[in-house]
């Protein structure tokens, strides 16, 4: 079932937008904040607002109790009920334009214009780097996870990450 409609949004440009797994709710980013809507039968209707200047990626986990939300090179994580920040991530070297969360939502991956993947464990003070571009500076455009578990590779199976830049794959085991 697709359910569309035209939402107004006046003189505000969406910047980012992510649906909740659910399909209950989404996040919306303009220029100035990040707007958490309940998506209604024809209509969004505003439930809450965090300021955040200059998002243009956001992401749902899996589960949807948090979301990251990336401004420039910085990584946001907040929960999704409280919209307390959890965690903030800094290590790109220029605009992150890929988040994607891992199976198990205890890590979030991001990927910048400079073609860094890099991954961060939210109960670890460190950055996992994924691929590093060297002198390469393409932007990957989608990225795959899985078997990554509490924010490291699962010893059952190999972890594997799948970045993808433009019409080739690159893949880390």
């Amino acid at each position: 079932m697709v359910c569309s409609f035209v939402q107004d949004f006046r003189q505000e440009e969406p910047l980012a937008v992510s649906t909740h797994p659910s399909g209950l709710m989404c996040l919306i980013s303009f220029k100035d904040r990040v707007k958490m809507y309940n998506i209604l039968m024809d209509q969004l209707q505003e439930y809450r607002e965090l300021v955040l200047k200059g998002c243009q990626t956001l992401a749902f986990s899996h589960g949807g109790q948090l979301f990251a939300a990336a401004a420039n090179i910085n990584i946001n994580v907040y929960d999704t009920r409280s919209l307390a920040q959890i965690a903030c991530f800094q290590g790109h070297m220029m605009t992150i334009k890929v988040l994607q969360w891992a199976p198990g939502d205890d890590c979030v991956f991001s990927s910048g214009v400079d073609g860094n993947v890099y991954g961060w464990p939210l109960h670890a003070n460190e950055r996992m780097d994924m691929i590093t571009s060297g002198a390469r500076k393409s932007q990957i455009n989608t990225i795959s996870v899985e078997g990554f578990t509490n924010g490291t590779k699962h010893s059952s199976s190999s972890a594997v990450l799948d970045a993808h830049h433009r019409d080739r794959s690159i893949a880390h085991h």
